[in-house]
C-alpha cells in the first residue's frame, strides 16, 4: 500500500520545476497542470502551485520563483535578425518576470520588455513602464 501511494506521488509530481519537451520538436504544446488550468505554447513548465505556465514562441524561456509559480516570456514578434534569447529574473519577492533589458524597480520587482528592442523607462515611484 505505501509503495502504490509513493509511486502516485512521484506521478503527480513528474515535470514539476521541469522544462517538459513537446512531443513534435517546434510545434507548440497544450499542457494541463494540476490545478486543472491548460496552458499552450513552448517551454512549458509546471509550478509546485500546479500550475502550467508556457512561453509564447519557440526560443522563449519559462522560470518557477521561490513561490513555486512558474512565469515564461511573453515575446511581441521581432525583426528580420534573430534576437537573443528573452531571460528571466527573479525580483525581491521570489517572483519572475521574463522577457527583455530587464530592470529592478525601486519596489524590488522586475519589469522586462516584450520585445527585444523595447526598452523600458522608470516611473516617478521608481516602478517601470515596458512596450
Amino acid at each position: 500500500m505505501i509503495v502504490v501511494a509513493a509511486g502516485f506521488l512521484v506521478a503527480a509530481c513528474a515535470g514539476v520545476g521541469e522544462t517538459i519537451p513537446p512531443t513534435n520538436p517546434g510545434q507548440p504544446q497544450c499542457r494541463q497542470g494540476t490545478d486543472g488550468v491548460q496552458a499552450c505554447g513552448y517551454a512549458c513548465m509546471m509550478g509546485t502551485d500546479g500550475h502550467m505556465a508556457c512561453a509564447n514562441s519557440p526560443d522563449g524561456v519559462c522560470a518557477m520563483g521561490n513561490d513555486g509559480h512558474v512565469t515564461c516570456s511573453q515575446v511581441a514578434g521581432g525583426g528580420a535578425a534573430a534576437p537573443p534569447p528573452p531571460t528571466c529574473k527573479t525580483s525581491a519577492n521570489g517572483s519572475q518576470a521574463c522577457g527583455y533589458n530587464c530592470q529592478f524597480g525601486a519596489n524590488g520587482n522586475v519589469y522586462c520588455a516584450s520585445r527585444p528592442d523595447g526598452r523600458c523607462q522608470m516611473n516617478a515611484d521608481g516602478s517601470f513602464s515596458c512596450p
